[in-house]
C-alpha cells in the first residue's frame, strides 16, 4: 500500500523532471548503457560483428547475465544490475551494473580491450540524471569451459 510519504516522493521526481531527483528506472538504465555499448563501432569490431545486422550485435550483447550457450567461436557482453547495496547512512544506496565479456580463450587478449573501451564509454557516463563510475574490475570470472570472461563494474549512489 503506497504511503503519503510514497506519492509525494514521486510527485517530486515529476515536477523536478529527473534534473535534480532522478528516480530509479531499471530499464531505461540499461537501454541506454546497451545503446551506448551496441553503437560503438569498436567494440563491434573486436567482436567480429562489423557489418551485421543490429538484431544480431544485439544477441551477442545482451542485458541479461546468460552465456551457458556459448559454443565456438562466440563472444558475449552481458550487462546486468546486481544487488543494491546499503551504505551507512540509511537514506543513500549504491546501485550497480555488472558488465561481463566472454570470450574464447584463444582471445583471451580481446576481453581485456573490450573491458578498456567499455570503460572509455561508462565511467563518467550519465544516465537519468545520475553519472555512472567505474567501480573496479572484477578479474577472471566463471564461465562456459573454453571461454574466459573478464568483469567490471559501474555504478553510482541513490538517496532512497
Amino acid at each position: 500500500m503506497a504511503t503519503k510519504r510514497d506519492s509525494m516522493s514521486g510527485d517530486l521526481c515529476k515536477k523536478k523532471g529527473g534534473r535534480w531527483c532522478a528516480c530509479f528506472d531499471p530499464d531505461k538504465e540499461l537501454q541506454q548503457i546497451h545503446f551506448r555499448i551496441t553503437g560503438d563501432t569498436e567494440i563491434v569490431e573486436m567482436m567480429g560483428l562489423k557489418g551485421a545486422e543490429m538484431s544480431e550485435i544485439a544477441s551477442k550483447i545482451t542485458k541479461r547475465n546468460e552465456w551457458i550457450d556459448l559454443t565456438g567461436n562466440d563472444m558475449r557482453i552481458n550487462i546486468f544490475f546486481v544487488p543494491s547495496r546499503l551504505t551507512s547512512n540509511v537514506i543513500v544506496i549504491n546501485e550497480t551494473v555488472q558488465v561481463e565479456v566472454h570470450v574464447p580463450a584463444t582471445k583471451e587478449h580481446i576481453a581485456y580491450r573490450i573491458t578498456g573501451r567499455i570503460k572509455k564509454l561508462l565511467h563518467g557516463y550519465q544516465v537519468g540524471g545520475r553519472k555512472y563510475y567505474f567501480q573496479g574490475q572484477l578479474g577472471d570470472l566463471g564461465t562456459m569451459p573454453g571461454f574466459v570472461c573478464v568483469g567490471s563494474r559501474y555504478g553510482y549512489y541513490a538517496t532512497i
